[in-house]
């Protein structure tokens, strides 16, 4: 299933915490949105940690290059991170907001400008 990538901003990074360091290295690497820290790191391969300390996003074969896996695997380890952030996302959200689906514009009214009949 083709899902599109929807990655942590700036604003969000503070949510990663919670992840486990290397779907947070993943996470970091993919967006660029902030440097490595140590225990991230140690991900990374030895000889690429000065590569990886440039803060930029990359592409799924730079980042399993730089933590000797492959795409697939980095694909999978960014998808698990992302399910987790969303479920704590869909968690945080008051019960009556949970799973609905956004209000349509101009409420009350058609599309057409007519009153609903009552």
């Amino acid at each position: 299933m083709a899902r599109r990538m929807k990655l942590p901003s700036m604003g969000g990074i503070h949510r990663l915490g919670r992840l486990e360091p290397r779907q947070r290295a993943v996470l970091k690497l993919r967006t660029g949105c902030a440097p490595l820290q140590k225990e991230e790191m140690a991900y990374v391969l030895e000889d690429r940690r000065e590569e990886a300390a440039l803060v930029r996003p990359r592409t799924l074969q730079e980042v399993g290059n730089l933590l000797g896996l492959t795409r697939e695997r980095i694909r999978q380890i960014q998808d698990d991170a992302l399910r987790i952030l969303e479920q704590e996302t869909e968690q945080s959200l008051p019960p009556r907001r949970r799973g609905r689906k956004p209000s349509s514009p101009g409420r009350g009214y058609s599309l057409a400008g007519k009153r609903p009949q009552s």
